[in-house]
């Protein structure tokens, strides 16, 4: 699935929020529905390596993105690496459901970060 310009946005704004440790306001964001501040910051301190934004176009070249079936608004789950000072692409994983609630605006729930 392409990753259409709007969406691409989203993940960026989650991207940058963890790599500038921004955990309130990414748990605020995506309402807190499956993952807590101190959630998302204990998946990422707890894993001992600094994440960064991915270089490039800000996204990172493993994004898999599938459309979600079924009824109701559009939604897409999101799975990629995350990028760290030390490693460049890491074994942590950030999972996201991606719902459009209106045309070309999203909304991004967290739903896990965790270890490959």
């Amino acid at each position: 699935m392409i990753v259409e310009p709007a969406m691409g946005t989203a993940l960026q704004v989650v991207l940058g929020l963890l790599a500038d440790r921004e955990y309130e306001t990414l748990a605020s964001m995506t309402g807190e529905e499956r993952l807590s501040a101190d959630e998302i910051r204990t998946a990422v301190e707890s894993y001992g390596r600094t994440v960064v934004r991915p270089p490039g176009d800000g996204l990172p070249p493993d994004l898999d993105v599938i459309e979600v079936e079924g009824e109701g608004r559009r939604r897409v789950a999101a799975t990629m690496s995350l990028w760290t000072v030390e490693e460049g692409r890491s074994d942590l994983s950030l999972q996201l459901l991606l719902t459009e609630i209106a045309d070309g605006l999203w909304t991004v729930r967290l739903d896990d970060i965790r270890t490959l």
